[in-house]
């Protein structure tokens, strides 16, 4: 449903999942065959953030207790 929901004429460069859930990887995967020219990024504590997710996405940001610590 949310795969459904993120490509009914929605314009977009670049999404933004708040989420370190690997259960996401299957929606990152479509969307980047569906939609290749979109950027998919996940930010999320580290503790959270799966293994299989950071992966799969273009880039990941690492939340801290205070800011947002940005890929090198």
């Amino acid at each position: 449903m949310l795969g459904e929901g993120v490509e009914n004429g929605l314009v977009y460069d670049v999404l933004l999942l708040a989420s370190g859930d690997g259960d996401f990887v299957d929606l990152v995967k479509h969307l980047k065959e569906r939609r290749p020219n979109v950027q998919v990024e996940a930010a999320s504590f580290r503790s959270s953030m799966s293994n299989f997710l950071i992966k799969s996405v273009d880039h990941f940001y690492e939340l801290g207790e205070e800011i947002v610590i940005l890929p090198e």
